[in-house]
Formats: C-alpha cells, sequence, structure tokens
C-alpha cells in the first residue's frame, strides 16, 4: 500500500519530479566541483586564510541580498502567473523591470559598501579585509545580472538549460582553483579572483541565452520615458487572479522587508564569530557550511520547482492539492537528508584534515537546519498563495532574535556550536510558526468557500 502511495504521488508529480530532478543534479554537480574546490583551497590556504575569505564573500552575499530584496521571488510569482495565462508581453514588462531595479540596487549597494569596506577591517581587525571585500563586491554586481535571466528560466520551467550553465561555471571555478593548486598562487585574493573569473563566464553565457525582451525594450515610446526615473522603478500592472490577492507592489514590499531580515540573521553566523577575532574558527565554520551544501541543493532544487507552481495555481483548490503532493514529496526528501546530516559531518577530518575537526559539531546542527528547512518549504512557498507575505516579516524578526539571544549569550563557552543551535532553533521555531498560521488559513478559506456554496 505504501509502495502504491509513492507511485503514484510520483505518477501524478512527473513534471514536478523532473524540475526538481533538473534541480538536484545540478546541484549535486556544483556541490561535486565545489567540494573538490574547497577541499584544495582548505589545504592550500589553511583555516586562517580561508576564514579572511569567507568573511570577504559574507559581504558580498548581503550586497547581493540587499539588491535583491524580494524582487526576484517577486518577478518568479507574477511573470509566471502571466505566462500561464497566455500574457507573454506582460510577462517580459515583469521581467525587465525587476532587471532593471535589481541592476539600480546592485550598483547603488556595491558603492555604499566600497565606501564602508575600511570599517570592516577594523571590525575583524585585519587590515586586509579591505581589498577583499572590495574586491568581492564584483560578485554581487555579476550575481544581479545573471539573477533575472535565471528567474526567467525557472518562470518557463527550463530547468535543465539552468543546470547546465551552473555547471559550465562550477567546472570553471574548479579549473581556475586547480590552477592556483598547480602553481601554488595560495592567497585569498588569488580565490576571490577565480570566483570573479568563473562567475564573469557564467553571467555572459546566461545572457546571451535569454529573449532580449526579457531584459530591455528599445522601442521608441519607451527611449522617450527613458528619463522618467520613476519608470524604472514602478511594477508594470498584471492580469487578475483568484489566488493572488496582492499587487506586485504590495508583494514586493512585503518580501522586501522579509528579505532583509533573513539576509541579516543568515549572515550573523559569520559575523558573529567574527568578533572573536579568530579566523581558524570562522574557516573551520566554513568548512562546516559547506560539507552540508548537497543538503542546501536539495532545499534549493525543490524550492526552485515549486515557486513557478505555486504561482501559477488558479484557485484555493490547485494550491491544497500542490501544497499535499510537495509535503508528502519534502517529507520523503528529509530523511536521506536527516542521515546525511550526521552521517556527512564525520568526514570531516578525513577530507580537509585535522584542524578542522572543531566544525563536525556544527556542522551536524547546520544539517539538521536544513531537514527541517525541507520539510517546511511547501508551507513557507504555498503560504505566499495565502497571503502570508504579510505575515513572514514578524516570523522571521523572531527567528533573528532567537538566533542572535542564543549564539551570543553562548558564544564564549560553545564557540561554533552556539552558532549553529542559534540557527537550527530558529528554523524550528518559524518551521513551527508557519505550519500553524498556513493551517488557520486554509481552514478558514476553506469553510468560507463551503458557505459561499
Amino acid at each position: 500500500m505504501a509502495t502504491f502511495s509513492i507511485s503514484s504521488l510520483l505518477k501524478k508529480s512527473r513534471f514536478g519530479v523532473s524540475d526538481v530532478a533538473a534541480g538536484i543534479v545540478q546541484q549535486g554537480l556544483v556541490a561535486v566541483f565545489g567540494f573538490l574546490a574547497t577541499v584544495f583551497m582548505a589545504r592550500g590556504l589553511g583555516p586562517s586564510n580561508l576564514g579572511l575569505v569567507s568573511l570577504a564573500l559574507s559581504i558580498s552575499g548581503i550586497a547581493t541580498s540587499l539588491s535583491d530584496l524580494g524582487i526576484g521571488q517577486t518577478a518568479i510569482r507574477f511573470g509566471s502567473r502571466e505566462l500561464t495565462l497566455g500574457q507573454k508581453d506582460k510577462a517580459f514588462k515583469v521581467f525587465r523591470w525587476a532587471f532593471r531595479v535589481r541592476i539600480l540596487q546592485s550598483l547603488g549597494v556595491s558603492l555604499l559598501f566600497l565606501i564602508i569596506a575600511p570599517y570592516f577591517g577594523v571590525l575583524w581587525g585585519n587590515a586586509n579585509m579591505v581589498g577583499l571585500v572590495r574586491w568581492s563586491l564584483i560578485l554581487g554586481i555579476l550575481g544581479a545580472m545573471s539573477h533575472i535571466p535565471n528567474v526567467y528560466f525557472q518562470a518557463i520551467r527550463r530547468f535543465w538549460l539552468n543546470a547546465g550553465v551552473a555547471v559550465f561555471q562550477a567546472a570553471v571555478s574548479l579549473a581556475g582553483i586547480l590552477l592556483l593548486r598547480t602553481n601554488h598562487w595560495w592567497t585569498p585574493l588569488a580565490v576571490l579572483q577565480n570566483s570573479i573569473g568563473a562567475t564573469l563566464l557564467g553571467t555572459v553565457a546566461v545572457l546571451c541565452l535569454v529573449p532580449r525582451q526579457t531584459l530591455i525594450e528599445l522601442s521608441p515610446r519607451v527611449m522617450r520615458k527613458l528619463a522618467e526615473v520613476k519608470m524604472w522603478f514602478k511594477a508594470p500592472s498584471v492580469s487578475a487572479n483568484e489566488s493572488v490577492d496582492e499587487r506586485p507592489e504590495q508583494f514586493s514590499r512585503y518580501l522586501m522587508v522579509s528579505s532583509v531580515i533573513v539576509m541579516v540573521y543568515t549572515r550573523l553566523d559569520v559575523w558573529i564569530l567574527g568578533t572573536i577575532k579568530d579566523p581558524s574558527a570562522v574557516g573551520a565554520y566554513a568548512i562546516a557550511n559547506k560539507i552540508v551544501l548537497p543538503l542546501s541543493m536539495v532545499l534549493g532544487a525543490l524550492s526552485a520547482a515549486l515557486w513557478p507552481r505555486v504561482s501559477s495555481a488558479k484557485n484555493q483548490q490547485e494550491l491544497r492539492n500542490l501544497f499535499r503532493r510537495t509535503l508528502a514529496m519534502s517529507a520523503l526528501l528529509a530523511i536521506p537528508a536527516a542521515i546525511y546530516s550526521l552521517v556527512g559531518p564525520v568526514l570531516i577530518p578525513i577530507l580537509f584534515g585535522v584542524k578542522y575537526e572543531a566544525g563536525v559539531l556544527p556542522a551536524q546542527l547546520l544539517g539538521l537546519r536544513y531537514v527541517i528547512d525541507i520539510i517546511v518549504c511547501p508551507v513557507g512557498i504555498v503560504g505566499y498563495g495565502f497571503g502570508m507575505v504579510k505575515i513572514y516579516p514578524l516570523i522571521n524578526f523572531a527567528q533573528m532574535l532567537v538566533m542572535v539571544i542564543l549564539s551570543v549569550s553562548l558564544l564564549k563557552s560553545y564557540g561554533a556550536v552556539a552558532v549553529a543551535l542559534g540557527i537550527l532553533l530558529a528554523d524550528l521555531l518559524g518551521m513551527i510558526l508557519s505550519a500553524l498560521i498556513l493551517y488557520k488559513r486554509m481552514k478558514a478559506r476553506s469553510l468560507m468557500e463551503d458557505t459561499q456554496f
């Protein structure tokens, strides 16, 4: 009976399974290449220099998140729906709006971090951080340029094409690391420059693959309005739909607040560790994050496949059916994920060296965190179809408070373990709150529909 149920689930969701498989293949190959690169980096750079690279990349990650602020998810949500309704012109307007806003925000945020870079050297007690932070900002700009084309492929469900570009970029990055290893060019700056080169090639490839209408429209009417700055930020009008009770401006506004909070609390782990001014601790923690990267890849693949489907749902009943199927799939994925989260980190001393052994327990805690996230993924994304975009900022803020309070209070005694535990408990809190609120909203909508009927 159990076998039949699983087979039936996979048959009904065969296209979804294919998209998730594309994401897992992509993320798997990227993870393998990235894992090999990290092994070479860890042994070549050592814990201290690897810690410097991790701190610099954390700034780049923050700059990338600040330039997004939910723009990408808004584009997927409304662009996918317009494509489902056959409104290609409106879909392209959504993507163009997202692209120009993302680029302008990326340039503004990068300029800000470029100016305040010297303060990071003071904060972490290393003058070399100034140059590393400034170089890392290039990654944020390139990431913004390639993000909306990736969103387009996600919206039209061309996951395999997107996977090919991502794998190509990861392979180039690994080739660069092997070049550094062969010539013994192990410096934090050389590693960053290698990442920039690989990202640049991937960005050029993805920009060449998308239709021009996705990025820019050079009609005479548009040319006359280029001087109107407000036009660049104004969201386009979209079609009405039963399952969407908000406009792009409203959706992106709430998502922006939520994105800022999530960005801060997911980057605070490295920053809090950085305050103890021990780059080797940050290096060991970076390895802990790297060993659980396959779980992050599975979560990303599941999320990428689910977003356009939730966005394309025409009514509440479609959302409920999608939620049931996806929740069952995520529960199945969580089983091997839980096993890996406990067993995988044990390999850290073997793969990266005994000097990184301190990352084993933090890695196990971070792995369990991803197990929770995989289970709750359908809850989080389907929740947008039930108006929970207005609730998520409050949930995310509560998560951030839990993470910060636990991490700071236990940091001196437990170090990286305290930070990982704070993240685990924060995500557990988010899962409980999101599930309870979504259940209540789904039940209320169901009762409302029965009354109307």
